[in-house]
C-alpha cells in the first residue's frame, strides 16, 4: 500500500466517526455532566431538609404530619429536578422544546382528558395537605371503615381498618368527608331502678379505678353519673381515654369488667321489660 492509499483510508470516514463527531461528543458529556449536578444537588436537598425537619422534631426521625409533608414537598422537588433536566438535555443535544410542546399540543389536550382523575387527586391532596386536618398515624373515619392513616401522598390516601386490618385505598377526589377520632370512648351502662344512684355510681367509680390499672392501653376511666332514664334501665355513662386505634378491644374489656363487677357488686344490669295491666 503506497502512501496514497494510507492518505485515503485515514481520511475515509466510518461509521463510528460519524455518530462520534466532536460536537456530539461535546453534547453528550454536557448532558452527563448536568444529570451528575441534578443527582448531587438532590441528594443534597433531601439530605438538609431532613436534617432540618429532624432538628425541629427534636432529633426523632420524621413521622405523622412530618413525615407526610416531606414525602409530598421531596416527590414534588424530585419532580422539579427531574423535568429541569429533561428540558436542559433536550436543550443541549439541538432539540428545541419549545416546538416540541407546540407539536404536542392536542396529544396533550387528549392525555388531559385521559388524566383528569388523576388531576382531581393532586389538587384534592394538596387541599387535604393544606388544611392539615389529619396526618400519616391518625385514626379517621371514612364512611362505615374506621382505620388508622398509614400512607398519604398527592394521589391517594390508604387506610388500615380497626376492625380486621384491611388496606383501603382512598383516590384524594373522593374524600369529600371525613371524621378524626378523639381519644375519648362513652359507654352506657344499663342498671335496674332498684339501684340507689350513690352506691351504682361509687360502684362504677371503684370499677373503673380496677380498669386503668387490669387493662393495657386505658388511659383514664370515669363514672359520669345518670345520663338517661329508659323504660327498664338507669343509664350510667362511663368516660374511657384511650389511643383511637385501641378502641375496639379496650369498650371490650371495660364493658366486661364493668358488668362483671356490678353483678358482683349486687346491681343487676336489666334486660328490656314490659308491664302489661288487665282489667
Amino acid at each position: 500500500m503506497n502512501n496514497l492509499d494510507i492518505t485515503e483510508a485515514i481520511e475515509t470516514p466510518t461509521i463510528f466517526s460519524e455518530i462520534f463527531t466532536r460536537e456530539r461528543i461535546a453534547q453528550l458529556i454536557v448532558s452527563l455532566i448536568i444529570i451528575v449536578i441534578a443527582v448531587i444537588a438532590w441528594r443534597i436537598i433531601r439530605h438538609t431538609y431532613r436534617t432540618l425537619v429532624q432538628k425541629k422534631d427534636g432529633g426523632l426521625p420524621a413521622d405523622g404530619k412530618a413525615g407526610t409533608v416531606t414525602a409530598v414537598i421531596l416527590n414534588i422537588i424530585k419532580g422539579i429536578i427531574i423535568l429541569v433536566v429533561v428540558i436542559l438535555v433536550l436543550e443541549v443535544n439541538g432539540i428545541r422544546v419549545t416546538s416540541l410542546v407546540a407539536g404536542l399540543g392536542i396529544a396533550s389536550a387528549i392525555v388531559g382528558l385521559a388524566l383528569q382523575d388523576f388531576l382531581k387527586d393532586v389538587v384534592s391532596g394538596f387541599h387535604l395537605m393544606s388544611d392539615d386536618f389529619f396526618q400519616v398515624g391518625d385514626v379517621i373515619r371514612y364512611g362505615t371503615v374506621e382505620g388508622i392513616v398509614t400512607s398519604f401522598n398527592l394521589r391517594s390516601t390508604k387506610l388500615r381498618s380497626l376492625a380486621d386490618g384491611s388496606i383501603l385505598a382512598i383516590s384524594n377526589h373522593n374524600i369529600t368527608e371525613i371524621v378524626k377520632l378523639s381519644d375519648q370512648l362513652y359507654l352506657d351502662l344499663p342498671l335496674a331502678y332498684e339501684a340507689d344512684p350513690a352506691y351504682a355510681k361509687e360502684t362504677l367509680a371503684v370499677l373503673c379505678r380496677r380498669a386503668e390499672k387490669e387493662i393495657t392501653g386505658l388511659r383514664a376511666c370515669s363514672c359520669l353519673g345518670v345520663a338517661e332514664l329508659q323504660d327498664s334501665s338507669v343509664i350510667y355513662k362511663i368516660k374511657v381515654i384511650c389511643p383511637p386505634e385501641l378502641k375496639i378491644g379496650i369498650r371490650r374489656q371495660v364493658l366486661e369488667l364493668l358488668f362483671t363487677g356490678a353483678r358482683e357488686a349486687g346491681l343487676e344490669v336489666p334486660y328490656n321489660q314490659m308491664d302489661v295491666h288487665m282489667k
